[in-house]
């Protein structure tokens, strides 16, 4: 069962993002969602943040501008339609590595996710609440009885206070047992427990001239691990430890300036410190940036933020080189192609694994065929260098691996209120260790039923 002091920060979290979105709704609301179908069936394991668009935000990325993850951001207001929207999906499939390990134990799987979303909007402020939850029963896991438990809670807020100053927020909650590649937590597979992830971003912006404007931000990311049902037999060494519980608090601030009409010019600094509840990790983190916003015509736009960080530790110092950027096309009224990469030092993830310096890109696809026909894929590929570990994680780990996973699904949309999905999904990590390395194949048949 969770600890109950963890259990109280999670209500109020969850009850700050509530009346933070009820401060609004006042408000005229209206929605920019498309509600001429509804949204498809996910696997029990996923996110249930916003079916049928996988999640590519990267919440350990504290960039101000970009916090409001993609699935939730909203265009601008439109006539009223309807702001509430309820999803049901049922699904089933068979996924042939349920404990994510070398040998293989394969299991068919019965899911079903109920998840809820809220718009609104005003000519002054945007806001958007998902909820969602979901259950995964196993029909031959040996030595783990019970079914896997996931929930989310997504929030984005955007006000303009003045023509000068805005403020923007936003808020994820995960409870899930499962590996998310898009988090880039350093989490790549079941871990011995469940895990609790929380990512708060705040950011204001003020345009001091036409051309020159400044924004400061904070960003709150909390990684806890919770026992659960998902406890994996077997598993070796140091891989049987549960996740390395840390809170890490981000503040920075950028300048930018106007160098053209579709160009801005940013320089930009940020610290963060990151703390474990156990071991002697804790750490500080300085990074200078330098890098440039811009908009080619109606459809791409890109980020790119490049420079140097500096960690600070109780057991090493180290300098790497830091680079991040996105990158975003609209193929269609209705498709859209995105693209994130990162570079740099990332804090472990296993207990008693020290930091790890990673590259993590990831590709989402979102494409509509027809009125009735749709796809989505998902593509995330992270590289880990391991430095700083204890004896047994090197002896487990190695000193680094490869990560892979690929996620595909089709729909078919019979009417306003139902649509149907096949998906499949593949994982392969690959480490020094063979004891450590799995692959994964997974797929799923699914209907979904929206309101």
């Amino acid at each position: 069962m969770p600890h109950p002091a963890r259990l109280l920060r999670l209500l109020l979290l969850v009850s700050g993002c509530l009346l933070g979105l009820s401060a609004t709704a006042q408000e005229v609301s209206v929605t920019a969602a498309d509600d001429t179908a509804p949204a498809p069936p996910t696997p029990g394991y996923s996110l249930p943040l916003d079916p049928g668009f996988p999640l590519i935000v990267a919440p350990s990325i504290p960039s101000a501008t970009d916090a409001v993850p993609p699935a939730l951001s909203l265009g601008s207001p439109s006539t009223p339609r309807r702001p509430l929207h309820l999803n049901l999906s049922l699904s089933a499939g068979y996924d042939d590595n349920i404990n994510n390990t070398a040998d293989a134990q394969g299991s068919a799987f019965f899911g079903a996710n109920l998840s809820g979303n809220y718009t609104l909007a005003t000519p002054r402020t945007t806001a958007a609440l998902q909820v969602g939850g979901g259950v995964t029963y196993y029909v031959d896991r040996p030595g783990q009885s019970g079914a896997d438990y996931n929930a989310s809670l997504g929030l984005t807020l955007t006000h303009r206070f003045t023509p000068r100053l805005s403020v923007s927020s936003s808020v994820l909650l995960t409870y899930q047992p499962e590996p998310n590649f898009a988090l880039n937590t350093g989490i790549n597979r079941r871990t011995g427990s469940d895990y609790l992830y929380a990512n708060v971003a705040l950011s204001a912006t003020y345009l001091w001239t036409p051309r020159f404007s400044t924004v400061a931000h904070y960003t709150f990311n909390d990684i806890q691990s919770i026992g659960g049902s998902s406890a994996v037999p077997n598993l070796p060494g140091i891989l049987s430890a549960p996740t390395q519980d840390r809170i890490e608090n981000t503040v920075g601030a950028e300048f930018r300036y106007l160098i053209l009409p579709t160009v801005t010019g940013v320089a930009e600094y940020r610290l963060q410190f990151t703390t474990y509840q156990t071991g002697n990790f804790d750490s500080i983190t300085h990074f200078g940036l330098l890098g440039v916003n811009q908009t080619i015509g109606p459809r791409l736009s890109y980020s790119l933020r490049g420079g140097a960080q500096y960690r600070t530790s109780d057991q090493s110092d180290s300098i790497s080189p830091y680079f991040e950027g996105s990158v975003s096309y609209v193929l269609t009224r209705s498709s859209l192609l995105s693209w994130v990469n990162q570079y740099g030092i990332q804090e472990g993830a296993l207990a008693g694994q020290g930091r790890r310096t990673n590259y993590h890109t990831g590709i989402n696809l979102s494409y509509r065929w027809t009125a009735r026909i749709s796809s989505q894929l998902g593509f995330y590929y992270d590289h880990n260098e391991q430095s700083g570990n204890n004896g047994a994680v090197a002896n487990s780990l190695g000193s680094g691996d490869d990560d892979l996973n690929l996620n595909l699904s089709t729909r078919y949309v019979i009417n306003r209120f139902a649509s149907v999905e096949a998906g499949y999904s593949f994982t392969d990590l690959m480490s020094q260790q063979d004891l450590a390395s799995y692959t994964r194949n997974r797929v799923h048949l699914g209907v979904n039923l929206g309101f």
